[in-house]
């Protein structure tokens, strides 16, 4: 499984075409981010998986300041604000 991991990240990043998908932001994808999360028993289907930038994965979705749920590409739905940053 871990050998086609890189293909399925670069699947994803080419389908978002290479961009972070989170509202307004422009800057290049580096990650691939799972909407539901694997061990919550979400799939690598890329309905699951967006592209994200390393902000917004790291600093935005594993801190818990956003949220996105929905299917990708195109039914996300995306929260914001959700922890106030200190």
């Amino acid at each position: 499984a871990l050998a086609e991991q890189p293909t399925l990240q670069r699947r994803i990043r080419a389908r978002d075409k290479g961009f972070c998908q989170v509202p307004g932001c422009s800057r290049a994808a580096a990650h691939a981010h799972h909407i539901k999360h694997r061990a919550q028993g979400g799939s690598d289907d890329p309905s699951n998986l967006i592209s994200l930038c390393a902000a917004h994965h790291l600093r935005g979705m594993h801190d818990g300041r956003m949220s996105v749920t929905g299917a990708a590409p195109d039914g996300l739905v995306w929260e914001f604000g959700l922890r106030r940053s200190s």
